[in-house]
Order: structure tokens, then C-alpha cells, then sequence
């Protein structure tokens, strides 16, 4: 690779890779305003909604108004989100696209051709100056066969694309459908002989004709050709120069080949029909969307005359303008003249060329970047001239973008203000008063009674087990009871056997079975846990049915039903929304502590009875001698168990109390923290508040208009609310 290579490959990968922060901008930009987008569209589904409850005619109207502006909103976004996506592919591109744009006649294939190094297959040209019918991208691949993708108009495309621009320029209806255009040409395009739309004319002619032959393309899927067929499907006409009209069927082509002048490089050039070529009627259209979308760098070729620069150079470089109009077209674009060395030695050329810079200085294109002069059959010249231009992209393409970015972002914030001013005008739409409020003061009178009756309801049941604290828990004993008698029944011969000490001395045997049976004896007392986590249960139960009576707490309603049914998870549920409440977090881990509470045996009365096992094999009384044999052995652990058993069950007896005193404590700690926690008054004002929060679940009757008001209002602030959060971060 020469040292010229090396540098055109470097610029052209800076190039691509200095794009990717503001292609990154971009797609969050994009991101964003979908987040708007989303935000609109959910608010306007809450808005029928709002309509359909009952609030004054006046609000209705406003919320009308707020429709409207939404529908309006959307066009806009979707405007907005396609300008964007627009840039965002042209900043995420993999190549530098460069386009030539030109009247016919101009060079703009052979240009190509030598800056490439492609041939007539690729790159068609023609001795008639009006070789090019389609607009095409050359992408410069690696690819072992060449290939092109051709996209075509769909009937409804083909009419009004290709036919309805000839209908007009000759001031004929315009055909409506593929048949009626298949019908005998009207009469006034048949007398047409000479004047100014002679040309017109033939192409009508010739495309009517044609019409059997090329109409099965119109709204065919997009077609893969081998390259040799290109020419076929892109100009106007054949080597020979007969015309072709298969081109008039084609949107887009897109040409997949290697570049052998630019083997390496990362570039598509873009080649255009002929502007003012009256046989493709919109190429001015075609070169203003494709250019827009798929081009960086605009060259303007045109050949030496004696004219200087004519309105058509103009005329061009305002197409460019419109092409991208945020853009000056002089900030992306370049004038060539195409000065071949032949025509050099003609004096009135040579005159030209001294009088075009001029003429170039004086008129609007003095505003392009450069203005170059080269023989576009030169190839080592446009490559030398392509390298100047080059150098200039790199230079210029960040400054370029990110006017380009500005400018189509400047859209996006007089969107973003206008959004503000709607979400101003909708926080005023609703009434500022609601009704069901009620007599002034009701919901303190109906929450001091019913505070009132809580209260006393859960001083009823503190007393209530204040009073069993120093009885025993007749459930307790029974359960108690009953294991004793299994316990006493144990068949031990289960457990001891002559046949599983293989050996071992009788000693160390029932030693280790003494230590399995202290563990059968411990863990038989576990069945305790199913009497105790009762206990618990229904002094939960009994805490439950104060808070949810409708004559004492009234609060079963709050909740989802199925919590209605664990008052452990409806407990922590009542501690969870205690919690939300300034100074609400003492009564909070009151209610929780409450709700996870659990008594059993392993926890509070295994350590209390543990001596008691001590018979098995921690009492001399029973040990067993190595001298012992295994019946006298048997005996003794037999007696040391029923010792063990009985003391245990003793000693449990003697505890029976502890699961009410422990109660007792349990539910005194709870009247406290959330009766009394920071004072009374202290207690009841947090109460108060949650009350006031759930008035239209526990006093349906007076509260219901009221609340189902209150959380439209809610809902409607949270949706305005989350759209200002979204704007703020596009704006941003």
C-alpha cells in the first residue's frame, strides 16, 4: 500500500470512528423522547377515563382541549423520532458516502469510474450524456461476485413518481391506476410533434408501450442481480445506446462490489441521474431524499463552457440545500469542474477556465468548501483530487454533525416547551374542589370512636391474659400428656440390640446409645411447638378481630382480601403502610415484632428442663460396667429412660405457666407501642393519620365520592409528574 493509501485509509477510519459519540447522543436522545412518547400515550389513555367520572362541563371541555394537544404531540414525536433516526444512521454509518450530483452530460459516471476504478458493468455510462436513470449507491466491499439490490416502486409508486410528473409537465390528468394509463394515450400527447415537451413525449410513448414488459416488476420484492445485469436495470439505455426502460420500475439500487482503486477503504459513493434530464422528470426529488439520507459529502461536477456558471449550477446547489436544510449546502459540498486535457488545447476552453473562478467567486457557490479543476479521465488526477477533498471531511465532519445534531435538536425543545406549557395547562384542568367532603370535623368524631373502641378492645384482651399469667395453659398440659404416655411406652428393644455391636465392648455401646436416646428424648418434646404456635396464632387472631371489627377498627377492608386469613401477613402488611408515616416507625416495629413472634419449646424451655436428662448416661446410678451383661445392661437403660421421662415431664408441669406468662408480656408490649408509644395523644395523632388515609375503605358510605375523586386527582398528578421527569431528562 503507497503512503497516500495508507493516509486516505487512516482519515477515513478517523472519520467513522470520531461519529460514533454523537451517533451515541443520538440514540439516547432517541431513547429519551420515546420515554416522552410513552409517557403521552399513557396519559392519554387515562383521559377518557377522567371523562367518563362525573366533573363539571367546563373540565371537560379543558380535557378536551388536552386531547387534541396530545394528538398533536404525536405527530410531532414521530416527526421528531424520524429526523433523529434519520441522522442517527447517518452518524452510525460504516463508510464515508460521497454523492456526485450534475446536469447530464457532465462526467459524473466517469468521475466514478476513475475514482473507483470500476468499469461500464459496475458504473454505465453512456456517449449521449444521459446514461443514468437510477439513482445508485456503490458500496465498496470485499465480496468475491459482485452483486447489486434492486428495490422497485409499487404500482401506486410507479404512477405517481415516473407517470404523474411527465402528466403534469405536458398539464394532462394524471392516470389513476396502472390500467387506465394501459389504455390509448389521450390525443394530446399523440399531437405533440416539436415543441418543448417532444421529449416527454417519447418517454411516455416508449413507457406505454413497454408497458407488457417491465410492469411485472412494479411492487416486486427487492431482487439480488448478478452485476453484469446492472446496466439492464439502472440506464436508459444499452452500449449500443437503445433505450432500456426497465430503470423507470427501479426506486433504489444498491451496488455490493470491490473498489480497485480504493481496495481498503471504508466508502460508498453515490452516483445520480442527470439533474434537468426531462426523460427522469423526478430526479430532483430522488436527489434530495437520497442525498439527505445516504450521503456526507456532495461533489458538483460540471464540464468547462464558455457560459460561466449558469442557473442550473444554481439551481443544483439550492437542491442540495433542500436536501438537508438544517445544513448550508456549502458546508457539505464541493464544485469540480471537469476539464478534460483534449479540450485544453482549445483556446475558447482555455478562456473558460480563466474566467469560470471568477464567475464561480461572484455567484451563491462561492459558499461550497473548495473549488477544484480536474480531468475526470485522468484517474491518478481525481484520486490526488479525491485525497484534497478528503483531508477537508476530516477536517470538517465533527463541526458538521454537530450542527447537524443542534439543529434537528432544536426541534426537540420547542417540543419539550411546548409539552411544559401542556403539562401547566393540564395540572388546571381538573375542579379544585371535590365532593362527598362532608360535615366539617365528621372524620375526627368517627375516628375518636373508633379509636376509642380499638383501644378498649385491645385493653380487654392485655387483661385478659394479665389474669391467666400465674395459670397454666390447659392446652399446654394436655399436649404434655400425651407425649408423656408415648414416651413412657417406647419400645426400647427397637433401639438396643445384642446383634449391633459387632463386637464392640458393652460399654461404649450403650454409651453411644445412651447419647441417641437423649436426642430422641429432646426431640420428642418438639410435638410442644404445634400446642405453642397455636397459642400464638390465636392471640394474633384475637389482636386481628379488634383492628377489623366494623364496630371497633373497622379496618377489613384496607387490605386485599386474601390477607384477611393470615393475620401474621395482614399484621406486617398494617406495619408496612404504619411505617410510611412521619414518627410511624416505633408502632411499625411494634406491629412487626408482634407479627413474627414465636414461642416454642427448643427456644424457651428445652434449656429449662435439660438437667432432667441427665439419667441417660450422665447418672451413675445407671451406668453400665463392662462386666454387665447385655440383659442387666438393657434393664438399666430402661430405667434411666422412664427416670428421664418421668423428670422431664415433671419438670414440664412445673412450666405449664410459662406460655401464658409469656403471652401475657407478648401482648402487653404490643397495647404499649401502639397505644402508647411517645404519649398517648402521640400514638393516636399517627393513628389519626392512617386513618385519614384509608377513610373511604373503613367509612365507604360517607368517603367513597370523596376518595375515588382524591385518587383520579392522585393518579392524574402522578401521570403530568412522571411526563415532567421524562421532559427534564430529555431536555438535559
Amino acid at each position: 500500500m503507497s503512503t497516500s493509501a495508507e493516509s486516505r485509509t487512516a482519515k477515513i477510519q478517523s472519520i467513522i470512528e470520531n461519529r460514533k459519540p454523537i451517533a451515541q447522543k443520538t440514540a439516547k436522545t432517541i431513547e429519551q423522547l420515546k420515554e416522552v412518547q410513552s409517557s403521552l400515550e399513557a396519559f392519554a389513555q387515562f383521559l377518557p377515563i377522567v371523562l367518563e367520572k362525573d366533573i363539571p362541563t367546563e373540565n371537560k371541555a379543558k380535557i378536551e382541549e388536552l386531547r387534541n394537544d396530545l394528538k398533536t404531540f404525536d405527530e410531532q414525536i414521530l416527526l421528531r423520532l424520524t429526523e433523529l433516526s434519520q441522522i442517527q444512521s447517518r452518524f452510525e454509518r460504516p463508510t464515508l458516502n460521497i454523492g456526485i450530483v450534475g446536469n447530464a452530460g457532465q462526467g459524473k459516471s466517469t468521475f466514478l469510474q476513475r475514482l473507483t476504478g470500476l468499469a461500464e458493468t459496475e458504473i454505465p455510462t453512456g456517449g449521449q450524456g444521459d446514461c443514468t436513470g437510477v439513482a445508485a449507491i456503490i458500496k465498496n466491499e470485499s465480496v468475491s461476485n459482485a452483486y447489486a439490490d434492486i428495490e422497485f416502486y409499487s404500482q401506486e409508486e410507479f404512477l405517481n413518481r415516473v407517470i404523474a410528473p411527465f402528466y403534469k409537465a405536458m398539464e394532462l390528468p394524471i392516470p389513476q391506476s396502472l390500467e387506465e394509463f394501459e389504455k390509448p394515450l389521450p390525443d394530446a400527447i399523440l399531437q405533440k410533434s416539436s415543441d418543448e415537451n417532444s421529449d416527454i413525449k417519447k418517454v411516455i410513448e416508449r413507457l406505454h408501450r413497454e408497458l407488457p414488459r417491465y410492469r411485472r416488476y412494479l411492487g416486486e420484492k427487492k431482487k439480488r442481480i448478478d452485476m453484469n445485469e446492472i446496466r439492464n436495470y439502472t440506464a436508459k439505455s444499452d452500449q449500443n445506446g437503445q433505450p432500456l426502460v426497465t430503470w423507470a420500475t427501479v426506486k433504489s439500487a444498491e451496488v455490493h462490489c470491490s473498489f480497485p482503486s480504493l481496495e481498503n477503504e471504508k466508502i460508498s459513493v453515490g452516483d445520480t441521474p442527470g439533474l434537468g434530464d426531462r426523460h427522469v422528470p423526478d430526479a430532483e426529488q430522488k436527489l434530495m431524499e437520497d442525498f439527505g439520507k445516504n450521503i456526507d459529502a456532495v461533489i458538483m461536477l460540471r464540464k468547462i463552457n464558455v457560459r460561466g456558471i449558469r442557473t442550473d449550477n444554481v439551481r443544483l446547489f439550492n437542491l442540495i440545500r433542500e436536501a438537508i436544510p438544517e445544513l448550508e449546502p456549502g458546508a457539505w459540498s464541493y464544485f469540480m469542474v471537469n476539464v478534460f486535457s483534449s479540450e485544453m488545447l482549445d483556446p475558447t476552453t482555455k478562456e473558460a477556465l480563466e474566467f469560470l473562478p471568477k464567475d464561480f467567486h461572484d455567484s451563491p457557490l462561492k459558499g461550497v468548501r473548495s473549488y477544484i479543476e480536474v480531468d475526470c479521465s485522468d484517474q491518478n488526477a481525481v484520486l490526488n483530487k479525491f485525497d484534497e477533498i478528503l483531508t477537508d471531511i476530516a477536517n470538517n465532519q465533527n463541526l458538521l454533525d454537530e450542527t447537524l445534531y443542534n439543529k434537528r435538536f432544536e426541534n426537540v425543545k420547542t417540543l419539550i416547551e411546548n409539552i411544559n406549557e401542556f403539562i401547566e395547562k393540564a395540572k388546571k384542568a381538573l375542579p379544585k374542589t371535590v365532593a362527598g367532603v362532608g360535615t366539617p370535623g365528621k372524620l375526627d368524631r368517627m375516628f375518636n370512636d373508633c379509636w376509642r373502641k380499638t383501644a378498649a378492645g385491645l385493653v380487654s384482651i392485655d387483661e385478659k391474659y394479665q389474669e391467666k399469667c400465674n395459670t397454666e395453659d390447659v392446652e399446654f398440659v394436655q399436649k404434655l400428656e400425651e407425649i408423656e404416655n408415648e414416651l413412657l411406652q417406647y419400645d426400647l428393644s427397637s433401639k438396643l440390640n445384642r446383634s449391633d455391636m459387632l463386637g464392640a465392648g458393652i460399654t461404649q455401646y450403650f454409651s453411644d446409645k445412651y447419647h441417641e436416646l437423649r436426642l430422641d428424648l429432646a426431640t420428642a418434646f418438639d410435638q410442644l411447638d404445634e400446642g405453642l404456635d397455636k397459642i400464638i396464632q390465636n392471640v394474633r387472631q384475637e389482636v386481628c378481630d379488634v383492628f377489623m371489627n366494623t364496630d371497633q377498627g373497622g379496618l377489613e377492608n384496607i387490605f386485599d382480601v386474601e390477607l384477611k386469613n393470615d393475620t401474621k401477613q395482614w399484621l406486617l402488611k398494617l406495619a408496612d403502610q404504619i411505617r410510611e408515616i412521619d414518627s410511624g416507625k416505633k408502632i411499625a416495629q411494634t406491629i412487626q415484632y408482634f407479627a413474627d413472634i414465636t414461642f416454642s419449646f427448643r427456644g424457651h424451655l428445652l434449656y429449662r428442663i435439660r438437667k432432667n436428662i441427665d439419667p441417660l448416661g450422665r447418672n451413675n446410678d445407671f451406668a453400665v460396667l463392662p462386666e454387665d451383661k447385655f440383659e442387666n445392661a438393657f434393664e438399666k437403660t430402661k430405667l434411666a429412660w422412664e427416670k428421664a421421662v418421668s423428670d422431664c415431664c415433671a419438670a414440664l408441669r412445673g412450666l405449664a405457666k410459662e406460655p401464658n406468662r409469656a403471652l401475657s408480656a407478648f401482648v402487653e408490649d404490643f397495647c404499649d407501642g401502639v397505644l402508647r408509644i411517645g404519649g398517648y395523644d402521640e400514638a393516636k395523632s399517627i393513628w389519626r393519620i392512617f386513618y385519614e388515609q384509608y377513610r373511604a375503605d373503613i367509612w365507604s358510605a360517607e368517603y367513597a365520592a370523596l376518595e375515588e375523586n382524591t385518587k383520579l386527582r392522585d393518579t392524574w398528578n402522578r401521570y403530568l409528574k412522571e411526563l415532567g421527569d421524562v421532559v427534564e431528562q430529555l431536555k438535559s
